[in-house]
């Protein structure tokens, strides 16, 4: 089995937390970590089109 440091996983898990947070403020500019579900407004018809978007530019 493979070894990781536990550095490295948190530094990854960060950086995926930022990327989520980031998509999600494109979505919702009013997000706030720690939110409730059914604090937030209704869906997005446009949050599909921006995650795909933003999945596109990762991947470059």
């Amino acid at each position: 089995m493979k070894e990781v440091k536990l550095s490295k996983i948190q530094k990854r898990n960060r950086e995926r937390r930022e990327d989520a947070i980031r998509a999600v403020r494109r979505v919702n500019p009013d997000f706030k970590p720690g939110d409730r579900y059914f604090d937030k407004p209704g869906r997005n018809p446009e949050k599909q089109r921006i995650l795909d978007e933003m999945r596109r530019k990762a991947e470059r």
